[in-house]
């Protein structure tokens, strides 16, 4: 839609939520010819926000609404009102004393395919905040792409928790927040985490991200790597259900949006009791929906075999491509979505590291290059560091003009429609900002993408295509 026509299709939206009778709409707000366009799986739901605007019609009497200007950018539109009223009960801290009030807020809408996604709000901003209210939220420019079945729209580059729960070196957590703050600014609304990340760490600072923020995000967190020993007689109801209550309780939540199985022993794919246990989790509204996290294709082809995983989460990147051999096509079929971890390999394809490069104690990529904690492909997808350097350097010749190496190997993999987001890591906002913006990046030429298979037949194949 054009920018005019987003405009039109918000002050409809407005026309159709606040004209409801005792209400007073100004300007040419109403247009009695819209017809709702709110659908299922829409994130903002129109009979919600008419709740809210009946409280504040009972709240405050002779209440006008002036639109005082639109901003059109993008996909996404600023509008700028006042409200004018007299308050009968106590109103967003306002005492009933008879007087006339004035209420000033900034709404921000994104719209895609003609339907309102996201719906922001800011009350009472001064001119100068609204103007850094409105930067901060307009520095991107995001695409979504549908979750499986959830009716969820989610970033293409969406937010990976791991490195700011630890095991990747110092992090601290007021800067951690800012990361997660700059994310949702630039429209990012999927969070990956776990619950052993920082042991739970991870979880409690998107509970605090949450509290800090207004708007609607998603959080997907990962349970069963807190068995010890992690064997597949783990994987029962009593310890699913113990490991999402904690998650429950770390991320302040009455339900969990998405819980995927931290990938567990090859034997528990073919436990269909494990599964059971999931959907019996749903059924007594502990969490919404849920998935598994892989290290093998064949683990994930047989995980979406069960008819409610609704996503698979697995490695790939330039490094780890055999899931785009058979895996990818079934998962489309089976309307399964699928997250894309490690997709810069453990850094190794933002292209800043070298031989000289090194990794603090507790950071997994100084001890576990060899898969002594856990299993290798975690770390650098299980290429040898050496093999790794030289790929990288190769793939270096290939960047095209006005883009960095992290935003092409991010843009490779949007490059596949089956993937529903890369999942990658920041512990800064400097490394959120690199991130996002590879998701409005022009698509690579085929010349590109066979080069870059090229360079993983000869040199990565041969180390990790059938390990994985």
């Amino acid at each position: 839609m054009s920018e005019l026509d987003n405009k039109t299709l918000v002050r409809r939206y407005y026309a159709e939520v606040l004209n409801q009778g005792r209400l007073q709409v100004l300007d040419d707000l109403a247009d009695p010819s819209f017809v709702s366009y709110l659908s299922d799986g829409n994130s903002i739901p129109s009979e919600v926000y008419k709740q809210i605007v009946a409280g504040t019609l009972a709240a405050i009497s002779d209440l006008k609404v002036t639109i005082e200007d639109q901003i059109a950018e993008g996909d996404k539109v600023v509008t700028r009102w006042k409200a004018t009223g007299t308050p009968q009960v106590e109103f967003a801290g306002i005492k009933p004393d008879g007087k006339l009030v004035t209420i000033t807020a900034i709404h921000i809408h994104r719209v895609q395919n003609g339907k309102l996604m996201e719906h922001w709000e800011a009350i009472n901003l001064h001119a100068e905040n609204g103007i850094e209210y409105l930067q901060r939220r307009i520095g991107g420019n995001m695409q979504y792409r549908e979750l499986g079945r959830t009716g969820w729209e989610v970033s293409t580059i969406s937010f990976g928790a791991w490195a700011i729960g630890g095991t990747w070196g110092n992090v601290k957590d007021e800067e951690s927040l800012a990361a997660l703050q700059r994310a949702l600014d630039l429209g990012v609304n999927f969070f990956d985490t776990a619950d052993v990340y920082g042991d739970g760490r991870s979880e409690q600072l998107l509970a605090r991200l949450r509290k800090q923020r207004g708007e609607t995000f998603h959080v997907a967190t990962k349970v069963g790597r807190r068995l010890d020993p992690h064997v597949a007689g783990g994987y029962s109801k009593e310890n699913l259900t113990a490991f999402v209550e904690r998650s429950l309780q770390n991320l302040e939540m009455e339900a969990l949006d998405l819980v995927q199985l931290h990938c567990p022993p090859t034997e528990v794919f073919y436990m269909p009791e494990v599964f059971e246990i999931l959907d019996g989790l749903v059924k007594d509204g502990k969490l919404r929906y849920y998935g598994v996290s892989v290290e093998k294709v064949e683990e994930a082809l047989k995980a979406i075999e069960y008819p409610n995983v609704q996503s698979v989460q697995i490695i790939f990147n330039m490094f780890r491509q055999r899931p785009l051999d058979l895996f990818f096509g079934e998962a489309q079929r089976r309307k399964v979505g699928i997250l894309a971890r490690v997709p810069l390999s453990s850094g190794m394809l933002t292209g800043k590291m070298s031989r000289e490069s090194l990794f603090q104690e507790d950071d997994h990529r100084q001890f576990n290059r060899r898969g002594e904690a856990f299993d290798r492909g975690e770390t650098f997808s299980g290429l040898d560091y050496e093999v790794g350097l030289q790929a990288v350097e190769e793939l270096r010749t290939l960047v095209p003009e006005n883009m960095t190496m992290t935003q092409m190997a991010l843009r490779w993999i949007l490059m596949s429609p089956a993937v529903t987001c890369a999942i990658p890591g920041a512990k800064r906002p400097s490394q959120v900002e690199e991130n996002v913006k590879a998701a409005d990046l022009p698509a690579l030429s085929d010349q590109t993408m066979t080069q870059v298979r090229a360079i993983y037949d000869r040199l990565v194949r041969p180390q990790v295509h059938h390990y994985w």
